[in-house]
């Protein structure tokens, strides 16, 4: 895509019919792969055993008023808000910050910023096994710690060392997050209603994402700089493992 913007003036035209393209063709393949329910293709749910009670069709009123009954939805949610507000901040000014503030060109800092793209390919998938393991608790404290140094490191630092480090880290964190926040949901209220917890929470992550860049940008014109908007994210990623850190076992959730 670099390459298309610096050739052609309209490059970023066919870019972006390119991803439109790309987006419709990802949508035609989830419509024909994808199914609503394992029973769809003769499959259990996660963790579901033969022997075990089969879950039940259909949730009554009062089972959906479980999702915004729960307190540790809500505290997951609050959570969740820490990373829709510093992520945001962090891709949204990163080319900003290169280019117009350290003197990179546009091509190097497509490149880190590419760099950070194919670390986080997997992330999703690494640190939801990691989360099995040590507890969606543990998982989502270190990755909010990740983040919180990865961002600092963006606006303290300003060689191209520490800019690599900072795009790495955030990279093999980036996504792991809603990952893991699914998965969360799941265990505090089963698989039923895990859909509609996730999508209760995702409205806190939206309110996060749609705020941050306003209040960073108008940190960055305050300032003429945008190291204490970095700070910023960086110090509200801390908040963040805070939060996490404060979460009850979800052993204890189930009666929420």
């Amino acid at each position: 895509m670099p390459r298309l913007l610096i050739a052609d003036p309209d490059g970023w035209r066919v870019a972006w019919w390119s991803f439109g393209v790309i987006t419709i063709v990802l949508a035609i393949l989830g419509w024909l792969i994808l199914r609503d329910k394992p029973e769809d293709i003769h499959l259990l749910p996660l963790g579901l055993k033969q022997q075990d009670n089969p879950p039940p069709t259909q949730s009554s009123a009062m089972q959906w008023g479980r999702v915004y009954r729960s307190f540790a939805v809500w505290h997951l949610g609050f959570v969740y808000v820490a990373f829709g507000f510093s992520y945001i901040i962090y891709l949204t000014f990163f080319h900003k910050r290169l280019v117009a503030e350290i003197g990179y060109t546009q091509d190097a800092a497509g490149a880190l910023f590419m760099t950070m793209g194919w670390f986080s390919l997997l992330c999703g998938l690494i640190w939801g096994v990691i989360s099995d393991r040590i507890g969606r608790k543990r998982a989502l404290f270190f990755v909010y710690l990740i983040h919180a140094l990865s961002f600092s490191l963006f606006g303290l630092l300003s060689s191209p060392a520490s800019f690599l480090l900072s795009a790495i880290l955030f990279g093999l964190t980036a996504w792991s997050i809603p990952a893991i926040m699914a998965a969360a949901c799941g265990d505090i209220l089963g698989p039923r209603l895990a859909p509609a917890a996730l999508g209760f929470i995702t409205l806190y992550f939206g309110i996060g994402q749609a705020i941050g860049p306003s209040v960073a940008g108008a940190m960055a014109d305050a300032s003429g700089s945008f190291v204490p908007s970095y700070l910023l994210a960086g110090a509200v990623a801390f908040l963040g493992a805070v939060g996490a850190l404060l979460l009850r076992p979800y052993s204890q959730l189930r009666g929420d």
